[in-house]
């Protein structure tokens, strides 16, 4: 027997059926995320209700193609890049802009979350970005919607006390169910706008999608009529000096005895902008590891699958993953 080597040349791995494969371009996901919605009638539905809401809030109505006026600011819609949820809620919002005629450039943008390729998305259609500390002014801009995707009772309140209620639609889960089986005392300490508003809101669920469940799940359109827009501000003025327990605000005595202190907001005004950075500094390091463990999830299925139903995303804080 010969004791010669024979040399054999370099053979190619084979590739398991769970090898990674090149994800399609982000712009094409959206689209198919957006063609499954239209498909199973969930845009049009969803639009027929956000109308009739902006029908009763007298929002000003679009005329054949002239460009609307209204304003959208999207607050908390995670990453499209890292997440299904987030490409289907998206779609939703380029739905939107299209259907009322909003010019891209008044369509805004924000969340710490969002990677180098979200943003190259959004500007590449015109949106605009900005800055999670640097929201106040588009929250003053009339008339407008503000889309909030499963973000947590906190974020709603900073929002809504930063905003100016009149011709002011909210895409956002029910509000009321945040307040629902809670104390006044513990809402009045965390959200005491949100806990004053509720009462007033008019809301319309939008419908469910059998396509993406969890994207949409306990999504609602929500606003003050204006019939009920004195009365809503009454009851936050009169809520600045009063909570809802009854208790006044300069009688509240500190547990310890101590000397009281006057936590008037008239003479203590709250800085929205101070509240929204400290929670977009505090939830911003977890929401990046909830879309890099879902990236994980996704990239060993081997196709994408429907996603557990969650009322908050998967319990996201504040400005979501």
């Amino acid at each position: 027997m010969s004791d010669a080597f024979i040399s054999v040349g370099k053979t190619k791995k084979r590739r398991g059926k769970h090898a990674a494969s090149a994800r399609p371009p982000l712009a094409q996901l959206i689209e198919q995320a957006q063609s499954e919605l239209e498909h199973e009638g969930w845009l049009t539905e969803a639009q027929n209700t956000l109308q009739t809401a902006l029908d009763a809030a007298s929002f000003p109505l679009v005329v054949g193609n002239a460009p609307s006026s209204l304003r959208i600011l999207c607050l908390g819609l995670g990453s499209p890049d890292s997440s299904h949820t987030s490409r289907a809620q998206f779609a939703f919002l380029s739905h939107l802009g299209k259907t009322l005629n909003v010019a891209p450039s008044n369509i805004v943008l924000s969340d710490p979350v969002f990677t180098a390729e979200d943003i190259s998305l959004f500007t590449t259609r015109g949106m605009e970005i900005a800055p999670p500390n640097d929201t106040h002014a588009y929250l003053c801009s009339s008339p407008r919607i503000i889309y909030m995707p499963h973000c947590d009772m906190e974020l709603h309140d900073v929002v809504l006390r930063a905003s100016t209620l009149d011709n002011v639609v909210l895409i956002s889960n029910r509000l009321a169910d945040y307040v629902e089986n809670k104390t006044s005392r513990d809402l009045e300490s965390r959200v005491p706008t949100l806990l004053r508003i509720v009462p007033f809101l008019r809301c319309s669920a939008l419908p469910a999608s059998k396509t993406w469940p969890s994207a949409f799940n306990n999504t609602s359109v929500q606003f003050v009529p204006p019939a009920s827009l004195e009365s809503c501000t009454t009851a936050l003025k009169l809520g600045e000096k009063t909570p809802v327990d009854g208790q006044s605000k300069q009688n509240m005595a500190p547990s310890d005895g101590s000397e009281t202190q006057n936590v008037d907001s008239h003479t203590r005004p709250v800085d929205e902008q101070d509240i929204l950075k400290a929670r977009t500094e505090q939830v911003g390091t977890e929401q990046r590891d909830l879309a890099s463990a879902e990236n994980q999830r996704c990239a060993n299925a081997p196709e994408k699958e429907a996603e557990p139903e969650s009322t908050t995303r998967e319990s996201r804080v504040g400005y979501s993953r």
